[in-house]
């Protein structure tokens, strides 16, 4: 997961002729680190929709890279939950 959505970042950032990520720092502000205009947001919460089926800005404004990857592993974990019917249980999503 993480690897996708440092893809997806990157693609951002090389249109924006921008240096891409090596490594997903999770702790980068993806305004104020990557630099991200609301226009590049937008992109990235399409993108992020259409690869994981999370809106990243549904229910409020995210800021750092960690808080796009918590939102994905809260979706899936529901998710999980909902179709296997183990609410409470932990699992491991990589």
């Amino acid at each position: 997961m993480e690897n996708k959505i440092k893809e997806i970042i990157n693609i951002i950032l090389e249109k924006k002729e921008k240096e891409k990520l090596e490594k997903l720092d999770q702790n980068l502000s993806l305004r104020n680190d990557l630099e991200m205009d609301s226009l590049d947001l937008a992109e990235l919460t399409v993108r992020i929709e259409d690869e994981f089926g999370v809106d990243i800005f549904e229910d409020e404004i995210v800021d750092t890279v960690k808080e796009v990857v918590e939102k994905i592993e809260k979706r899936w974990f529901n998710w999980i939950c909902f179709f296997t019917g183990e609410k409470g249980k932990k699992h491991i999503i990589s």
